[in-house]
């Protein structure tokens, strides 16, 4: 591993490993992001969920597993399914705590370590779920290591995250950083304690787990503002945080260009883009109307397909819009509406000429 460079010596950046863990949502961003870093000239390394690595693959990038398969862990964790089918962030952050998922990213450990060994980088882009190795690169290997976040949580912004917009303003600070911020810290120390057994060394020394209700400050030295890339654009930025720091940089989202995308589609070259029958299916139903408007939730549940296919159609219908409904991991359909209660047939008629659903 290259030593960290002095602040006399000028820092030469070559080789990038970006970490992030989740799901398809959680990766896309960074994949762009390597894509981009790959056309300026750099050598990247994606470090990614295991069942995200075939996809950065397919697009010619690097990349090795950080994580177990993400969709798999969900499927068989109870705890997980339910906090992501009730919408509940604070019931995700507890399971994200608990032996079965912290035990998968030690389990992954050594895979990890074998993979950012013999990479090298200058520079480490630390994303999503990855606050253990963000500190692993930072704190023990010394590699120069950037935040990158797909956005950032302002316990004093007029916008509450979460979909918590009832809770006191004067309460906001204290929920965020007791449970939600909390909640991460936690993840991350029992994360601590199982990668321990592997590595030799606790990284956040003897700290123990206080639960969801206290958080210490996170472990970096005192009144040192933390640089961080923030990927919403700066008038999002200015609506949803208040003061944000100077080394804060709002740069928009980081989207994978569309012929790529399109290409990728068009030669079945990626299912993640959707195949030619999926392109040829947009492509017509584009053209037959009125400009639709997208709806999806990616890894995201809501109760029921029934209930998430109830409700985007009839959004839809209320509104006097076309629409393209993108199932995600609910595989949700028309043939969901069938179930879905009172108006059932009305909805499945409006589905016909004005609604595509697209499965992935």
């Amino acid at each position: 591993m290259p030593p960290a460079p002095s602040a006399e010596e000028p820092c030469t950046l070559e080789r990038i490993a970006i970490q992030t863990g989740g799901l398809r949502g959680d990766i896309q961003p960074y994949v762009a992001l390597a894509l981009g870093l790959k056309k300026k000239g750099y050598d990247v390394l994606l470090l990614v969920s295991a069942n995200e690595v075939p996809f950065c693959k397919s697009l010619g990038l690097r990349a090795s597993p950080i994580f177990a398969d993400v969709e798999e862990t969900i499927r068989v964790t109870p705890a997980l399914t339910k906090a992501l089918s009730t919408g509940s962030v604070l019931a995700y952050l507890r399971a994200l705590e608990t032996p079965a998922i912290t035990g998968k990213w030690a389990q992954y450990l050594p895979l990890y370590l074998e993979a950012l060994t013999a990479f090298g980088p200058d520079l480490v882009i630390g994303g999503s779920l990855v606050q253990w190795h963000s500190e692993y690169t930072t704190r023990v290997l010394q590699i120069p290591t950037l935040s990158v976040s797909l956005n950032m949580v302002s316990p004093l912004a007029e916008n509450m995250p979460f979909g918590l917009p009832s809770i006191p303003r004067c309460l906001r600070e204290a929920f965020l950083r007791s449970m939600v911020i909390g909640g991460l810290y936690n993840s991350a120390l029992a994360t601590d304690v199982q990668a321990a057994k592997h590595i030799g060394v606790r990284i956040f020394g003897n700290l123990e787990h206080r639960g969801s209700f206290w958080v210490p400050a996170w472990p970096r030295p005192p009144k040192l503002p933390v640089p961080a890339i923030i990927a919403v654009s700066k008038e999002v930025g200015a609506t949803l945080y208040e003061k944000p720091s100077d080394a804060h940089v709002f740069t928009g989202p980081f989207v994978i260009d569309a012929e790529v995308q399109h290409g990728a589609a068009v030669c079945d070259k990626t299912p993640q883009f959707g195949s030619h029958e999926t392109v040829k299916a947009l492509e017509h139903f584009l053209a037959k109307g009125s400009r639709p408007v997208y709806m999806g939730w990616g890894s995201m549940l809501c109760r029921s397909e029934a209930h998430m296919a109830e409700l985007a159609v009839g959004a839809l219908k209320t509104a006097g819009c076309r629409g393209i409904v993108v199932s995600g991991i609910s595989a949700m359909g028309p043939e969901h509406l069938r179930s879905s209660g009172p108006g059932a047939e009305e909805l499945l008629r409006y589905v016909v000429e004005n609604v595509l659903f697209v499965q992935y």
